[in-house]
């Protein structure tokens, strides 16, 4: 009755968006204005407001309104056109972790509205929220420790949600969107609804999203298992009490109930996959923020401050029995986080010295893990240990800026920076950590002309191991024993207190340019590249060790414990390339990156093959139609250790459509088609094979 019920409601849906479109067909169409990509703004790679064109470094930042990410329904989705980040996972929302520059989730900081995700779970992912509860995302690729300390050894991903200033004209008091969105590959259907609010100083947006869905379709043939029911929610006011000062209040929920292996990285058919589970996933964030904002005080140019509270907690119900579990018993995860940052921003400009502007705050966040499993005899979670974590950074940095240096033209600017951290760490039964790290930084870039960016930086990284890596007890996995003492047995994780945090120092060098009138008038060409140099130390890896005959592969018995590998080295090209007119935009991406053990000369296992990504927008002005195409094709993975590791290349193709009309902007149609050649192929890290040919289709309308 509950597929019956839903088959229904997804027909209805569909027939309403078709009749929507085909009564506002008939309205005349006016020509509208282009709006150019190519500038960008980023205020998370530097802390200052600026385009990402100026950056020592390469950044980017995704409007999740663009045209070919409408039929976004996974954050993963709103990445397509960055070849740089990269996922492992499934067609599934549970599992997907994003990957910079061969660092993998635990090395990439993960922001929320400025607010840390610091869950982190081998399987269960990284991301809870829907992004159509998305305004914009900042990528940062590449070490940003000195501002943002540990984990942001591959860069920072940083989400910003929706305001009521997205859905609100100036002069308008209140207003409202409805949406909904329909993909055949799994028969998701996704019903947004938004509301905002203005009265005099103060102004609130509350936005709710309901999904819906089931089995994948693979690409060539067969399907995934998947059962997922998702509510996804926000709520952000603002009380702008002067013309400088603003409080925040800000509240995420997300909510997943998904039916799915363990792992849902892997296949339910894959003899890895392990048991069956009905899993809960349930996270919010809360947070609280002052801002205030006076290019004219002596030192509080633009102050915030802001305290939060996060938590996630990931429930799974035993549906299919294994050695380890037997139907009916729960296994949970719970992380809270408690955190204030303090940040603030002071212009200087002394006369012959160059513009300064210091940035610099404090920043205090405490985690609490708490596992459990029904199954065990001391209610205790294997391999979720029991335990909390401290952490207390300062950092500091000028950026300083020369609009003349001696005979040399042009603007020259260098950006030193460095940040302290101080750690410690403890489990309930007596197991402890407490260190320290600095991580400095300094980037330069030379613009001899408005349209030429030279720029090199030096920096140091760090990620501090997170409590399941330090603390984790219980058992690993087991293997059947059909002659007992000899084959099988159990393996123990075994806590290692003595486990260091990753570290990195990268050497990078790049150029950008950017012209406009090239070819017509207004048209505007941007290139950027960079070139990196990664020296790593202390690498995180479990070490699992058997004490049964060398044999016998993972044989009886034995130990998982996490211990750092001592060397290795990365290297790599970022590529980004753009071309904007009044009708046509063309985007491309390419990013390489190898990596080895420096001890043994072995291939990294977390590197992704070389990436290239496309992107064509013609837009019809007269019709208000935006059309494209975008396509994904990476290069055979042969450079494993493993052979089973090695991945086929391969070619994906997009194509879109948006109809934005501009006698009634309040109304837009999406439609696609994901996978066009319903290409069957296999992403590095992931235990499927992806999605096949999608069709979707998406209306939204403001009123």
């Amino acid at each position: 009755m509950r597929r019956a019920n839903r088959f229904a409601c997804r027909q209805l849906m569909l027939a309403g968006t078709v009749l929507l479109s085909g009564l506002t067909l008939t309205g005349q169409a006016k020509a509208q204005e282009s709006v150019t990509r190519l500038d960008t703004v980023t205020v998370v790679a530097t802390k200052s407001e600026q385009p990402t064109f100026n950056v020592p470094g390469m950044v980017n930042t995704i409007d999740a309104e663009d045209p070919s990410l409408a039929g976004a329904t996974t954050l993963s989705d709103l990445f397509l056109n960055t070849p740089s980040v990269q996922f492992s996972g499934t067609g599934r929302r549970n599992g997907q972790v994003p990957s910079i520059r061969g660092f993998s989730s635990d090395s990439i900081l993960v922001q929320f509205d400025g607010v840390r995700q610091n869950y982190q779970s081998g399987h269960d992912g990284r991301f809870f929220i829907d992004p159509s509860l998305v305004k914009q995302v900042e990528v940062v690729r590449g070490p940003s420790s000195s501002l943002y300390g540990s984990g942001a050894l591959g860069g920072v991903i940083a989400f910003e949600t929706l305001q009521a200033e997205d859905i609100l004209q100036p002069g308008q008091n209140y207003g409202a969107e409805i949406s909904a969105g329909y993909e055949t590959v799994n028969n998701n259907l996704n019903e947004t609804i938004k509301g905002a609010a203005r009265y005099n100083n103060f102004d609130v947006l509350v936005a709710l999203t309901k999904a819906d869905s089931g089995d994948i379709d693979l690409g060539g043939s067969g399907e995934l298992p998947a059962e997922e029911d998702l509510w996804s929610g926000i709520a952000n006011a603002n009380w702008y009490i002067d013309e400088n000062q603003t409080i925040e209040f800000g509240l995420i929920g997300y909510s997943l109930d998904a039916e799915e292996p363990n792992n849902p990285q892997v296949s339910a058919t894959d003899s890895t996959a392990g048991d069956t589970v009905d899993k809960d996933t349930d996270s919010v964030t809360a947070r609280v923020g002052y801002g205030y904002e006076n290019r004219d005080h002596a030192f509080l140019n633009n102050f915030s401050a802001q305290a939060y509270y996060t938590n996630t907690k990931v429930e799974e119900t035993i549906l299919v029995a294994t050695a380890l579990s037997n139907v009916g018993d729960v296994i949970n995860r719970d992380l809270d986080t408690f955190g204030f940052n303090v940040d603030n921003q002071t212009y200087f400009e002394p006369a012959g010295f160059g513009d300064h502007i210091f940035s610099y705050g404090a920043e205090y966040y405490h985690d609490r893990q708490d596992g459990g499993d029904t199954g065990n005899a001391n209610g205790s979670g294997d391999g979720i240990p029991d335990a909390n974590a401290d952490t207390f950074g300062l950092y500091l940095q000028d950026e300083i800026i020369f609009s003349e240096l001696g005979e040399f033209p042009g603007e020259f600017t260098v950006i030193p920076g460095v940040r302290f951290d101080h750690f410690e760490s403890e489990d309930t039964i007596g197991n402890s950590q407490e260190e320290s790290q600095v991580s400095p930084k300094v980037a330069v870039s030379y613009k001899p002309q408005p349209w030429l960016n030279l720029f090199g930086s030096y920096a140091e990284a760090f990620r501090a191991p997170n409590l399941t890596e330090i603390y984790s007890t219980g058992t690993h996995f087991s293997i059947p024993d059909p002659f007992p003492g000899f084959f099988g047995g159990v393996n123990q994780f075994v806590p290692n207190p003595n486990l260091r945090p990753e570290s990195t120092e990268t050497f990078e060098i790049g150029a950008g340019l950017k012209f406009e009138d090239v070819f017509q008038q207004n048209d505007r060409f941007q290139v950027k590249g960079t070139r990196y140099f990664i020296d790593a130390e202390d690498f995180i890896d479990l070490d699992v060790v058997s004490t049964g005959p060398s044999f016998i592969p993972r044989a009886c018995c034995g130990t998982s414990t996490n211990v750092n590998v001592p060397e290795a080295e990365l290297q790599g090209w970022d590529i980004e390339l753009g071309y904007d007119t009044e009708r046509w935009k063309f985007g491309l991406g390419y990013a390489e990156t190898d990596g080895r053990d420096k001890t043994n000369g072995e291939h990294l296992t977390n590197i992704v093959p070389p990436t290239l990504t496309t992107n064509v927008e013609y837009r019809f002005l007269e019709q208000d139609v935006t059309t494209g195409w975008r396509g994904r094709f990476a290069k055979n993975q042969d450079d494993v250790n493993d052979p089973a590791d090695a991945r086929d290349g391969y070619g994906v193709h997009d194509i879109y459509v948006r109809w934005q009309p501009q006698d009634i902007q309040s109304l837009s149609v999406n439609a696609g088609v994901e996978n066009v050649f319903d290409k069957n192929y296999e992403t590095v890290f992931a235990g499927s094979r992806e999605p096949g040919r999608n069709f979707t289709l998406g209306a939204s309308w403001k009123f």
